[in-house]
């Protein structure tokens, strides 16, 4: 079970949680990526896995190494470290548009499905109102539990969902994804409603959304605690 307790980390874009109350072999950090090199190690743990695990991506794409594309421009970055080893084994993105940058979000790019409903549909937003969470990403570590690698998952949903309430500006947050993930997101208490049909995009998937306002007060009791750990961290929960 996710401890109640946090370790403040004098580091500003980091902090520290343990996974096991009982103990402090199994802590992780979460680090929010300020520099091109931060950045580079999520693109690398992205080749990883989706290149070389999952097969998502052709890796002859990358020769670098490194699975990156346009909208990275436009995320903000954070990673999971395990600091038992010293390696950063996690990472995902918040794509945001903005006004005078690239002013798409993946879903807008990839989808080629009907919206249930127009207001559903990114391009009817105002920019800068809403966020893409993509690209989550966890490395297979040799010899980790499983509980380990559902425990980080966890952390990343909740580090998704006080993200996006950190930001007053962000109104709505999409996810193109299957819907046992999105089960999932609901079981730990993220309201993610699907506003679309089903496509076939490298597996079933469709467009799922998160609105502020039914945000509140879902989170489940089994995360509450870690969820207001994480949500406390205002330092590095700020869209940069």
């Amino acid at each position: 079970m996710l401890a109640e307790s946090y370790l403040p980390n004098p580091i500003q874009n980091n902090f520290s949680l343990f996974l096991d109350a009982n103990s402090s072999s199994t802590s992780i950090s979460i680090h929010k990526a300020v520099s091109d090199e931060m950045v580079g190690v999520c693109k690398r743990i992205r080749f990883e896995v989706y290149c070389q695990q999952l097969h998502f991506e052709n890796p002859e794409s990358f020769p670098n190494h490194k699975e990156e594309d346009d909208f990275d421009a436009i995320s903000q970055h954070f990673l999971i470290k395990n600091e038992k080893t010293n390696k950063y084994i996690a990472t995902l993105r918040f794509v945001i548009p903005r006004f005078n940058a690239f002013g798409l979000i993946p879903l807008e790019r990839h989808y080629q499905g009907h919206y249930m409903d127009s207001k559903f549909n990114p391009v009817n937003l105002a920019t800068g109102s809403y966020m893409e969470v993509s690209r989550l990403a966890i490395l297979r570590e040799t010899g980790s539990r499983r509980k380990f690698s559902a425990d980080v998952a966890r952390v990343l949903y909740l580090l998704s969902l006080a993200f996006f309430n950190a930001n007053e500006h962000l109104q709505s947050a999409f996810c193109f994804m299957d819907k046992r993930l999105a089960r999932r997101l609901n079981m730990v208490g993220i309201p993610f409603i699907q506003i679309g049909s089903e496509v076939d995009f490298k597996g079933a998937r469709a467009p799922f959304c998160v609105f502020k306002h039914s945000t509140s007060h879902n989170v489940s009791s089994c995360s509450r605690a870690l969820y207001s750990s994480i949500r406390a961290q205002s330092h590095i929960l700020k869209a940069c």
